[in-house]
């Protein structure tokens, strides 16, 4: 489940500069687990 919504964040350029743009609240639950 963790593997696929990677992978599909990854393919939309998911760059670290940018995580830090967007909103945690619209960030993926996943994410917040790697941090």
């Amino acid at each position: 489940m963790d593997g696929g919504m990677s992978g599909g964040f990854q393919g939309r350029s998911w760059e670290p500069g940018l995580e830090i743009e967007v909103p945690f609240e619209q960030r993926p639950v996943c994410s917040a687990h790697l941090l």
